[in-house]
């Protein structure tokens, strides 16, 4: 008789949003680890001085990190 019709407490909610915090905190972390060791590659391919070519390497790895999700 019931179904259908479940009503989700302050609590669950509260511990609902703190868990999807916890994720995305974690997915952060992982883009900003992702974003160093693209830049730290970028740094060993080119001449530093160059920092357009940096620019460039960082974009076409992040385009094709979009496109392969």
């Amino acid at each position: 008789m019931l179904e259908g019709k479940a009503v989700i407490g302050e609590t669950d909610m509260l511990w609902t949003m703190q868990k999807v915090a916890l994720i995305l905190a974690a997915m952060l972390q992982t883009m900003q680890q992702v974003a160093l060791d693209v830049a730290a590659q970028a740094l060993d391919f080119f001449d530093v001085t160059k920092a357009t070519e940096v620019e460039c390497f960082i974009k076409m790895i992040n385009t094709t990190l979009a496109e392969s999700t």
